[in-house]
């Protein structure tokens, strides 16, 4: 029997052949003839990362292995954008009945990291969104608690937001301006002003009576996630898993990571997380599901 190939992926005549070959049909407009070298491809990395496995047990994408397993059959039933929401379900092992806090929630089903934990698991919680424009729809489409209040810093202050006309997802609150792609291109450039009022995490959680443990608390507020977390009482509340998105923001992504680390939390595979980071809690620290 041959033995285990021990070369890097880079090494290998078929990962350069296949690459290399897929890269020039694209750039010559031949799709049709990169696809087939696409799947091949892929397997053949598959195939490769799973020797990697069994030639050395400690290699370090074992944890990615069984992620994608766990994800691909249920792959049809994920609403999150980067699959969020199959991630919390990985990390606890499929638990029932759990409680989310997710904001913003836009209308509580496209792009949802909480509607299917709410919808095929049993889960309750708290949906926060201070958009105007989502809240018929998301009061519609979800039975979970709704705060239209947005959620900041501080609680009792009014700040002016700015809801994004022609994508209300990315819309935001006026005085924190994200250096991210959206921002560059101009997404947010055609805008409808109005004026919020704000509540803190720590309020939040206390008036809608959420449990002193989280299991799943979900971030996309387009560049206030760091103000958020920096007043968050981690005391008080702690979280199972935190999804935060950074948006390729690097100073903001990197002063989340130090607030987080140094309240015991660990970052999970960020290469799998792309313009999110994904946290473990103290108690569950590690790369295995909880």
């Amino acid at each position: 029997m041959a033995e285990l190939n021990e070369k890097l992926l880079y090494e290998t005549a078929w990962f350069a052949r296949n690459a290399f070959a897929g890269v020039e049909n694209c750039l010559h407009g031949r799709t049709d003839a990169a696809r087939p070298l696409e799947a091949h491809f892929l397997r053949n990395l598959l195939i490769g990362l799973l020797d990697a496995q069994r030639a050395d047990p400690s290699f370090r994408h074992a944890d990615m292995l069984e992620f994608f397993a766990f994800c691909l059959p249920r792959l049809k039933d994920s609403h999150a954008q980067i699959l969020q929401d199959l991630w919390a379900l990985y990390m606890l092992g499929e638990k029932r009945g759990g409680f989310f806090v997710e904001f913003g929630a836009c209308d509580g089903q496209k792009l949802s990291n909480t509607l299917l934990l709410e919808r095929a698991y049993g889960w309750t919680g708290i949906l926060a969104e201070p958009n105007p424009v989502w809240h018929e729809a998301l009061k519609r489409n979800r039975t979970a608690r709704i705060c239209t209040d947005c959620v900041a810093a501080r609680s009792g202050e009014v700040v002016e937001f700015l809801s994004a006309d022609q994508m209300p997802e990315l819309s935001r609150i006026a005085g924190i301006v994200p250096d991210d792609v959206h921002e560059r291109n101009g997404n947010r450039d055609r805008q409808t002003r109005f004026a919020v009022n704000t509540i803190s995490l720590n309020d939040l959680l206390e008036s809608q009576g959420a449990p002193r443990v989280v299991d799943y608390l979900s971030l996309d507020t387009e560049g206030s996630e760091y103000e958020i977390l920096r007043t968050t009482d981690f005391d008080r509340w702690s979280f199972r898993l935190i999804s935060v998105e950074h948006a390729g923001e690097t100073e903001k992504r990197e002063a989340i990571l130090t607030l987080l680390q140094s309240r015991g939390y660990t970052r999970w595979r960020p290469d799998l997380s792309r313009w999110d980071d994904w946290y473990v809690g103290e108690s569950h620290a590690g790369s295995a599901p909880i």
